[in-house]
């Protein structure tokens, strides 16, 4: 679990959360939010429920949102771009992620990403890594039985920063990011 955030950065994030659902949520199209401001499932469900129109979303969240972030998305039919920011002051899930071959992402997102509901989802970023999400695929796989059977996931790829840095949640963030090393993309 990462380190609580301070009472009045959890004040002014929930103040700054409510105002943006409340008065502006239904117009809302871009949203990124602080990498301190990290996010609880009662806030993610907030932000779903409120901004319907989101096609870019930019949020910091606890470890294990990111399974309730998975059932959430396709309740935002627009987005294209989704980017789970990492705090760096818990670098124990930024480790674990990129310590992961970025061809076990790959495989895991697309299978995730499969249905119409994610037919405009293009692009994902976790931590610093950046993927590009591509089109639908059939393929043979073969089971822990042995017995084969086709199953369908979207073709997504690792990409570098370059690729990703005009889209707008990358485009608008305000610290200074460095080149991500090839590597993490398996290059």
């Amino acid at each position: 679990t990462p380190p609580e955030a301070s009472p009045a950065t959890a004040s002014l994030a929930a103040l700054y959360l409510n105002s943006i659902t409340a008065r502006h949520g239904a117009n809302l199209t871009h949203l990124l939010l602080s990498h301190h401001w990290t996010l609880g499932a009662d806030e993610i469900g907030q932000l779903v429920r409120g901004c319907p129109n989101l096609t870019q979303l930019g949020v910091s969240m606890y470890d294990d949102n990111i399974s309730l972030m998975r059932l959430l998305l396709p309740f935002l039919t627009k987005l294209v771009a989704c980017r789970v920011l990492m705090d760096p002051a818990s670098p124990a899930l930024v480790q674990q992620l990129e310590a992961m071959e970025v061809q076990h992402h790959e495989v895991g997102m697309g299978l995730d990403l499969v249905g119409a509901q994610f037919d405009k989802f293009r692009w994902v970023g976790v931590g610093r890594l950046c993927f590009e999400v591509g089109r639908v695929i059939s393929e043979m796989v073969v089971g822990e039985d042995g017995a084969e059977f086709e199953r369908k996931r979207r073709v997504v790829k690792g990409v570098p920063y370059d690729v990703v840095k005009d889209i707008a949640i990358w485009k608008m963030d305000s610290h200074e990011i460095d080149e991500y090393p090839l590597t993490m993309l398996g290059k």
